[in-house]
């Protein structure tokens, strides 16, 4: 198979939708008592500017074997949200 023929067929497989699903095992999702704390919390900062494309808060998901740690970090004033539902543990 020449070069130019490797690239087509890794073109054509980049253009499957199949493989730009997202795989299950690695999404991580916040459930809806999280995402009302989380908008409450981003609310008190929006005051600040951060530029056109945002990219202001860094959203960490830990699996442990007891439970996931979730936590939000504001990257401009480096506070940060612990979502964790220790309850649910």
């Amino acid at each position: 198979m020449s070069k130019i023929d490797k690239l087509r067929e890794l073109w054509a497989k980049s253009r499957d939708p199949e493989e730009h699903e997202p795989d299950p095992r690695y999404v991580f999702q916040l459930s809806k008592k999280q995402a009302r704390m989380f908008d409450e919390w981003a609310a008190q900062h929006r005051q600040q500017h951060t530029g056109a494309i945002g990219g202001r808060y860094e959203f960490s998901f830990f699996s442990t074997s007891v439970g996931r740690i979730i936590k939000v970090t504001d990257c401009l004033t480096k506070e940060v949200l612990d979502l964790s539902c220790y309850e649910d543990w």
